[in-house]
């Protein structure tokens, strides 16, 4: 199964290319944590309180957060078997990154309401 992705790291590498390589692989791997991120954003009900939906949040974000370490834990198998063990420390820092990037503002906002406007950074 990871065959072709191995023969695509070894192409990359011969045209000393794979950063390219390495920065589509990182942006796709949490594609389906973003889905999940903000299908609950658009499940949360117009009529809701205040109070339910940070409920609801409250009871949704350790299941989210399972899912993030469980990627964390698949892409370590993955990136050693595909990139090599020597990446592997710097494909979960990106992957990580990648997962929160584009996440971040709803993430804080969300954070903020459920704890009374705590300042983040």
């Amino acid at each position: 199964r990871l065959g072709p992705l191995q023969q695509c790291v070894s192409l990359y590498s011969q045209l000393d290319m794979l950063d390219n390589l390495l920065q589509e692989y990182v942006s796709t791997r949490p594609a389906p944590l973003h889905k999940a991120w903000f299908d609950f954003s658009a499940s949360a009900s117009a009529s809701a309180t205040t109070k339910e939906k940070e409920s609801a949040f409250a009871g949704w974000i350790p299941t989210w957060l399972e899912s993030v370490l469980q990627l964390l834990q698949d892409e370590r198998r993955q990136a050693s078997s595909v990139f090599g063990p020597a990446q592997v420390p710097v494909i979960l820092a990106l992957v990580l990154q990648e997962t929160f990037r584009p996440i971040l503002p709803s993430f804080q906002s969300r954070l903020a309401v459920s704890h009374g406007n705590l300042e983040l950074i």
